[in-house]
């Protein structure tokens, strides 16, 4: 996706978005210590 972004929230989660003019739009938030690269790409991590 381009344009994606990710930010670390409260040690436990990592918050995706993009940014698209004046508004941020949330496209997921991952928990855990989970491969969210690997989970936007479509991978099946393992």
């Amino acid at each position: 996706m381009q344009g994606l972004r990710t930010v670390p929230f409260e040690h436990s989660a990592v918050i995706a978005y993009v940014i698209e003019g004046d508004s941020v739009f949330i496209v997921n938030v991952f928990y855990g210590d989970r491969d969210f690269e690997a989970l936007m790409r479509g991978d099946n991590p393992s």
